[in-house]
C-alpha cells in the first residue's frame, strides 16, 4: 500500500497499545473484557473504505479516499472504536436510541481521553479531525455539538427521534459527549430550555473515571440518558456526599444540557422519557413517569402520599393519589 496506508497500520498498532495502557492505568482493567483477552485490529485496504467498526470481536478500519481522507487511524477513532468492545464487556449497552446513543458517546468520551493522555499536544474537542485533508472537518465536536448538526441538549434541537441510524446514535450522543466536556473544562451559558448554567471544571481524568464507573457498575443493556444521570449521582453521593458542592456540579452539568433539576428542598420530579403514543388503542393511555427527588438531604417517607395530575388538551384532568 501507500505511505499513508502504512502508516495508518502503525497509527492502529500505537493507538491500541496506548487505549489498553489507559484502561490499566486508569481503570485497572486488564484489556477490553478485563481478563486480557486477544485484541484484533484489522486494517481494510482492499478498496477505498471510508469507515472504522467494531465487529464485536475485532476493530476494523478503513484506508479512506486518497483524497478527502487519510486512513481513520487517528488516536481518538482507534480508541473510541476499542472502547466499542469495552462497552460490549462491561454494561452492554445495545446498539438502539438512547442506549446506542450513550454507547457511542463513551466511546468518544474515552477516545478523546486517550488523546489528551498520550498525545496531549494535538489534543482538541474533535472527534476524527486528523484523517480529514480539509482542515476544521471533523464527524462530531464536543465542545460545540451543534457545529456539526449533533444536539447539545436533551430532546433538544437537531435531536433524532425517528429509526434513521439505529435511532440516532451517532447524533443523539452529542448530549452526553457535551456533559462530558462541560465536566472536564468548565462552561457558563443558557440551556435550550433558557436556564442559565454554571458548571465548574473537575478535569477529564476526575470525569472519564465517572463515566467508567457508570459503565462498569451502574448501567445495563437498556439503559438510557435518566439511567446514567442517576448513576452519576449515585456515584457522586458516594465520593463527596449529596449536599457536596462537587455533588452539585454535576447535577449542574445535567442542567446544563437540559435533563433534571438543581437541589430543591422538598420537592420531587417525574420525568416521562418513553417516546409518545401518537394513538390510544381501545381508549387507554398508558403513562409511565419516573420519580426523583430533588433534595440533597430530605428523603421522601415511605408511605407518603404522592399526588398526580395528569392533563389531556380538551379533555377533564385525571387526579389520583398513590
Amino acid at each position: 500500500g501507500s505511505f499513508a496506508q502504512s502508516k495508518g497500520a502503525l497509527d492502529v498498532h500505537f493507538g491500541a497499545q496506548s487505549t489498553l495502557d489507559y484502561y490499566k492505568s486508569q481503570f485497572d482493567r486488564n484489556g477490553v473484557d478485563g481478563n486480557d483477552g486477544k485484541l484484533l485490529n484489522r486494517i481494510i485496504d482492499t478498496t477505498f473504505y471510508f469507515f472504522a467498526f467494531w465487529d464485536g470481536a475485532a476493530t476494523n478500519f478503513g484506508i479512506g479516499d486518497s483524497v478527502n481522507t487519510k486512513p481513520l487511524t487517528s488516536l481518538d477513532v482507534v480508541a473510541h472504536e476499542i472502547t466499542h468492545g469495552l462497552t460490549q464487556h462491561t454494561c452492554g449497552l445495545e446498539y438502539l436510541y438512547e442506549s446506542g446513543a450513550l454507547n457511542e458517546g463513551f466511546s468518544d468520551i474515552i477516545g478523546k481521553a486517550v488523546e489528551f493522555e498520550y498525545d496531549s499536544a494535538q489534543f482538541n474537542w474533535l472527534l476524527g479531525q486528523r484523517f480529514f485533508v480539509l482542515p476544521d472537518t471533523a464527524f462530531r465536536s464536543m465542545s460545540d455539538p451543534l457545529r456539526f448538526k449533533n444536539p447539545k441538549n436533551y430532546k433538544g434541537s437537531r435531536w433524532i427521534t425517528n429509526a434513521s441510524d439505529n435511532g440516532g446514535v451517532h447524533t443523539n450522543s452529542g448530549v452526553i459527549n457535551y456533559w462530558f466536556y462541560l465536566l472536564s473544562e468548565g462552561g457558563k451559558g443558557v440551556n435550550e430550555k433558557n436556564i442559565a448554567f454554571d458548571v465548574k471544571k473537575i478535569g477529564i481524568r476526575e470525569a472519564v473515571s465517572i463515566v467508567y464507573e457508570a459503565m462498569s457498575g451502574y448501567l445495563g443493556k437498556t439503559s438510557k440518558y435518566y439511567d446514567m444521570r442517576e448513576a452519576t449521582l449515585q456515584i457522586a453521593e458516594q465520593r463527596y456526599g449529596k449536599c457536596s458542592a462537587e455533588y452539585a456540579n454535576i447535577v449542574e452539568a445535567w442542567v446544563a444540557v437540559g435533563m433534571g433539576a438543581r437541589h430543591s428542598d422538598p420537592d420531587i420530579m417525574l420525568v416521562n422519557e418513553k417516546i409518545p403514543q401518537l394513538v390510544c388503542k381501545e381508549a387507554q393511555f398508558p403513562v409511565e413517569v419516573r420519580v426523583v427527588n430533588l433534595s440533597c438531604d430530605k428523603p421522601v417517607i415511605s408511605g407518603a402520599a404522592l399526588t398526580f395530575r395528569i392533563e389531556v388538551p380538551r379533555r377533564n384532568p385525571i387526579i389520583e393519589v398513590y
